[in-house]
């Protein structure tokens, strides 16, 4: 009888203890779900206020100032106020190309990446329009260039309007005033855009009363606000699902700029021979693609430089901790050979393929390693990834 007693006391206590280590283990993994889930929460609210917003916001900074620089040089026709546009030309080509790692959304619903950039634009058109303009059968204000195809306007158009085919700029003197008068038009409705795309994001109620003002003056819809949507997913007033959805549509943009990146990469030996039909049109496509790896690299930590907080990176090396350090690694190293490519601009054909192959084997295993980090995050359970489909499994 004793035996029997000390057999039940035994396997009893054995029950308690496995009970026990089970119960721990059920209890962490629900903990670090819960962390994780507030990780992935915090990174979201980063990644939409510290990237999006702020790029967008640096973006209609950069049109403004070309829209004020572009009325300046209408009255002078002065060399230095003609720089000044071309500087704020470069400057709203760099934010821009930082934008296009969120062409989902907003940009996707409303075309704003068309309405700010559309290539190729329609240079027999702008010829035309601009040589009815100088016959003195039409004039060209913003309220007349609001009304017209997105492919009359944008960044190269600017470009085209004020540089050479090899990439220096106009004399000023030889600038009619009917294509000055186009350019201040097509500055001027870029304007409206970039701050009706801002408005998209921020929700039309939280804009300046001027900025409502503006707005309201060129027909432009009231938004709610997108940042809210994105940064709660599975609110009723969301359309993102769940947390899953929302960081796969971050990654997902990304690693869609790494992809369109290779054909520009593979262009760049040919750049600057003029034999050559160039695949993009650019005042620098080094630069181009600086920013656009910068842009990447802002969605990846969290944030642009400066403003960063919880990030997808912090996501990553919650689940791989050495894949984690090996994408920022490559963020770096990628940038780096984009600006040694640069560098290699007019030197010999063979350091030139050699500068551009190395940038491309850099951005193929930038964007494989983004890739294999996907199912990491975006698939974790913590994260509702089958809530689009009404399930928790």
């Amino acid at each position: 009888m004793k035996k029997v007693k000390g057999l039940c006391t035994g396997f009893l206590a054995a029950s308690l203890i496995c009970g026990a280590t089970i119960t721990h283990a059920g209890l962490t993994g629900s903990v670090n779900d819960f962390l994780f889930k507030k990780t992935a929460e915090k990174a979201l609210a980063s990644y939409t206020d510290n990237t999006v917003v702020k790029t967008i916001e640096l973006l209609r900074q950069n049109v403004e100032q070309l829209n004020t620089a572009a009325q300046q040089f209408a009255k002078t026709k002065s060399q230095k106020d003609m720089e000044a546009v071309g500087d704020a030309l470069k400057g709203s080509f760099a934010q821009f190309n930082k934008s296009r790692i969120f062409r989902y959304g907003p940009s996707a619903h409303y075309d704003f990446d068309k309405q700010l950039a559309t290539w190729p634009f329609d240079k027999v058109y702008v010829d035309y329009l601009t040589g009815q303009m100088e016959a003195g059968k039409m004039e060209m204000s913003v309220a007349d260039m609001r009304i017209r195809n997105s492919s009359n306007r944008g960044l190269h158009t600017v470009k085209y309007l004020i540089y050479e085919n090899d990439g220096t700029l106009r004399d000023p003197s030889r600038l009619s005033d009917a294509k000055l008068a186009y350019l201040t038009a097509v500055t001027g409705v870029m304007l409206e855009e970039a701050i009706d795309y801002e408005s998209s994001w921020k929700g039309t109620s939280n804009m300046s009363a001027s900025d409502q003002e503006i707005l309201k003056k060129a027909g432009k819809r009231i938004h709610t606000s997108y940042a809210r949507e994105f940064k709660n997913p599975g609110e009723e007033y969301s359309r993102y699902f769940s947390i899953s959805v929302a960081l796969q549509e971050l990654i997902g943009e990304a690693s869609a700029v790494l992809e369109d990146m290779v054909a520009l990469v593979e262009e760049l030996p040919k750049y600057g021979d003029s034999e050559n039909i160039r695949y993009w049109d650019s005042i620098t496509p080094f630069n181009d693609i600086i920013n656009q790896l910068k842009g990447v690299e802002n969605a990846y930590m969290g944030g642009i430089e400066g403003h960063r907080g919880a990030s997808y990176a912090d996501l990553v090396e919650k689940r791989d901790e050495q894949l984690a350090k090996r994408i920022v690694i490559s963020l770096a190293h990628a940038k780096k050979r984009a600006e040694v490519a640069k560098k290699m601009n007019g030197q010999p054909l063979e350091k030139r393929e050699k500068a551009a192959k190395l940038l491309l084997a850099e951005v193929e295993k930038l964007t494989t390693m983004l890739m294999a980090a996907t199912p990491l995050v975006a698939a974790d359970k913590a994260t509702d990834p089958f809530a689009a489909y009404g399930s928790d499994m």
